[in-house]
């Protein structure tokens, strides 16, 4: 829901992350020129400087998306904790580079400044914009109205959980069984049938309908989705089906055709990418190490009783692929 209202906030938020890092940089060189600091190691070249600004605005949000600091429906005790892992990461970054390039750019106390600082700034900012968002969501004429559609249980459980959102501007006007309902119980919130449904959106000025359905009902809920979609009506499918422990699901598309793609695990390209690279990097590692071992214990085993330094079995792996492991013997 409100995709495109998540997008833009995030964007606003990184915006904002990158001028608030900026400004803490700006007071941490201020800082180390000011004479405060008795160990303060003064800049010969000026262009030095103008890689580490470029760098960080780049690093510490990668940082903050590592640790969701994005998502503004946490809890401030949760905020507060993500703040300090996100900066920390990002701080350890620049340490691990400036020691092993030996590059001397500031001191360590002015490291520990700037750490302290942007932890100010990031978690102060986000306090700030938590509780404007909290604000735009209060007032109702900026609110998107939203009609619920699905199942009666599967409803309440939704309510609850927009309860706990409360930094998203979103007006539920009523609720619509995908079902008739033959007993004459009716949910209190229910404005109308499943029949009349193109006209209830009309009638209250529908902005999105949110189908909240079970898997009997899943393939039901696409046959309206078509006609609201012609209304000009966004719609959101939530589906009990799609939410369980095991499976994890995206979207996308792929030469004009829609997809759904179920996971064992889902990771977004950030984190395949990032998978990636620690996979290369501890391959590397390992294969380093090997080599050592290879050339102390080779000749061993080689001597011992002059075979084959190595022997190889089959193992089975991801997705039940089986691959060649290679053991010292």
């Amino acid at each position: 829901m409100q995709h495109n209202y998540f997008r833009l906030r995030k964007l606003i938020i990184s915006i904002l992350d990158a001028g608030l890092i900026l400004l803490a940089l700006h007071f941490t060189f201020v800082f180390n020129q000011s004479g405060i600091n008795s160990h303060t190691v003064y800049i010969t070249h000026a262009r030095t400087l103008l890689w580490v600004p470029m760098l960080a605005i780049i690093v510490f949000p990668v940082c903050f998306k590592m640790v969701t600091l994005y998502n503004l429906s946490k809890s401030l005790l949760s905020i507060l904790i993500r703040t300090a892992l996100g900066v920390t990461l990002g701080i350890m970054f620049f340490a691990n580079m400036f020691f092993f390039m030996k590059i001397q750019v500031i001191s360590r106390t002015c490291m520990l400044f700037f750490a302290m600082i942007t932890y100010v700034f990031i978690f102060s900012q986000r306090l700030i914009v938590k509780q404007y968002y909290r604000t735009l969501a209060k007032d109702r004429t900026l609110a998107r109205r939203v009609l619920v559609v699905g199942n009666e249980g599967l409803y309440q459980n939704f309510m609850e959980s927009m309860d706990c959102l409360d930094d998203i501007p979103l007006k539920v006007i009523g609720f619509v069984p995908i079902k008739r309902n033959r007993s004459n119980v009716r949910c209190i919130d229910q404005i109308g049938e499943i029949e009349d449904l193109m006209e209830i959106a009309k009638d209250n000025q529908i902005d999105e309908v949110v189908f909240v359905v079970d898997k009997y009902s899943l393939v039901r809920s696409f046959k309206y989705c078509y006609k609201l979609q012609e209304m000009g009506i966004t719609v959101d499918i939530l589906s009990d089906q799609f939410h369980t422990d095991e499976m994890k699901v995206s979207t996308g598309r792929i030469r004009g055709l829609n997809v759904i793609t179920a996971h064992s695990v889902a990771m977004n390209d950030f984190q395949v990418v990032l998978k990636r690279l620690l996979d290369i990097a501890g391959g590397l590692v390992g294969t380093m190490m090997t080599l050592i071992l290879v050339l102390i214990l080779g000749p061993l085993i080689y001597f011992e009783d002059r075979g084959p330094i190595f022997f190889m079995q089959e193992r089975v792996g991801k997705n039940g692929r089986v691959f060649k492991m290679y053991k010292f013997r």
